[in-house]
């Protein structure tokens, strides 16, 4: 069963979340791309206390762990948000959209709002998997930064582990003014 894990357990993030991640067989009308046997959603989500906030290049960075072998690959459904490759020099390549990799930045330059009244939405992330054999979990790390005003927020750094195809997680969240 997949569970988020905080990769610091002392990490503190009042603004940034990971949300509702879920990986399902290709249940679009069109043919999956080459290799494709899954699709992944992962929501990036806000308090209410920060509802009428503009957020501008929110990003979400992932890195595949487990099954080695398994890559990311473009979802149709992500539409505008840009696909970022590593590069040698440590910065992201924005340029090739279409190239799968286990390593990757998406990012959603247009200003956004992720408010959040409970984990199921926010900004949602659209992905596909590949190389995904049967009866196999993904495993992979996943950190959100985003823009508003001057200043930069960050969220914590998590894993998660052992993410089944058909299986849904409730992501972190926190509301100052509802803890629970």
């Amino acid at each position: 069963m997949g569970a988020y894990v905080l990769d610091d357990s002392t990490c503190k993030s009042e603004i940034l979340f990971m949300g509702n991640t879920g990986l399902k067989p290709w249940a679009q009308s069109t043919a999956p791309p080459a290799g494709v046997t899954a699709e992944m959603f992962i929501d990036v989500i806000g308090p209410t206390t920060y509802a009428t906030t503009d957020f501008e290049n929110v990003t979400l960075t992932l890195e595949i762990t487990s099954p080695p072998g398994a890559l990311f690959v473009r979802n149709p459904k992500m539409g505008s948000v840009l696909w970022g490759v590593p590069k040698a020099d440590g910065t992201w390549d924005e340029s090739n959209s279409d190239q799968p990799t286990a390593r990757l930045r998406l990012r959603q330059p247009d200003k956004t709002h992720i408010v959040s009244t409970h984990p199921t939405d926010g900004l949602t992330f659209w992905l596909a998997v590949s190389g995904l054999p049967d009866e196999t979990a993904l495993s992979f790390h996943a950190y959100a930064t985003a823009d508003r005003l001057l200043a930069t927020t960050t969220g914590c750094p998590m894993q998660m582990k052992d993410l089944a195809v058909g299986e849904t997680v409730t992501g972190r969240f926190f509301d100052p003014s509802n803890p629970a």
